[in-house]
């Protein structure tokens, strides 16, 4: 099967089998690449080679593309900082990869799990923060897998992001994870360790500013529809992708608040 078509019907199945990350992945571009020997991400794309997408099949390929998503979704292309950068692949896919063996996805078979080694069942359940801090350097393979790889997200001028362009990006990121949840929630496709994520997330504060941007029409797509596919989807191989549906703002009540226990702002 033709690598793209691969990607194609693989996106397609994670739209319908596993809304939370077809949703993300819907908004993230999909760009074929030799710069990359396997599956990588920006934060903003996802990289792919075709000769790596060429080895697997279908399932499991969808299950790298959720690994990615899930890189995204918790921001680690942000998060980088200045850790060591095999490490911090490393201590992420042992933070992401049981939530998507636990979501019934396929992994190619060197993936890392808390599993991987006696030292690292201390891990289950870490964030990659907590696992990086806790790992000694000597516990880092030398011949770590290099698929689903981690990229510092840049600005669109390839320079570092700034402060604040960081902090958008994060707060737009909260927001897609926060809807994305809801969605297949209301499916009931919502994975349990996902859950848990969310409602953590949840009790984090959120600028009402970048929610109320969303939620009137900003830049962002409100949803994904099966009324009108998209334009470059796969009709000669019965491959339907949704579009972007764009609804604009909901309901809107303006009430006024006397009771001074908000603040002005």
């Amino acid at each position: 099967m033709d690598a793209n078509l691969k990607i194609a019907r693989a996106k397609t199945q994670l739209v319908l089998k596993h809304p939370f990350f077809g949703s993300i992945a819907m908004g993230l571009n999909f760009t074929e690449t030799d710069a990359v020997p396997t599956m990588a991400t920006d934060g903003k794309s996802i990289l792919w080679n075709a000769a790596f997408v060429d080895r697997f099949d279908q399932d499991v390929i969808m299950g790298v593309i959720a690994h990615e998503v899930l890189h995204v979704a918790f921001k680690h292309c942000l998060r980088i900082g200045d850790r060591d950068h095999k490490k911090w692949n490393v201590c992420t896919d042992i933070a992401i990869n049981d939530i998507l063996i636990d979501a019934g996805f396929q992994l190619p078979p060197d993936g890392l799990f808390h599993t991987s080694k006696p030292e690292w069942h201390q891990y289950k359940d870490w964030a990659a923060e907590r696992i990086y801090s806790h790992m000694p350097n000597s516990d880092v393979p030398e011949d770590a897998p290099t698929w689903g790889g981690v990229q510092q997200t840049e600005g669109d001028d390839g320079e570092p992001l700034s402060e604040a362009e960081a902090k958008q990006i994060e707060a737009e990121m909260d927001i897609k994870v926060l809807m994305a949840a809801d969605a297949a929630k209301a499916q009931g496709k919502l994975p349990a360790k996902i859950d848990q994520l969310v409602q953590v997330m949840r009790r984090c504060q959120i600028d009402w500013r970048d929610v109320l941007n969303r939620f009137i029409g900003g830049d962002q797509p409100d949803d994904y529809t099966w009324r009108r596919p998209q334009k470059n989807a796969w009709f000669n191989q019965g491959i339907y992708l949704p579009s972007v549906d764009k609804v604009g703002a909901g309901d809107v009540i303006i009430y006024v608040d006397t009771s001074g226990s908000v603040s002005g702002d």
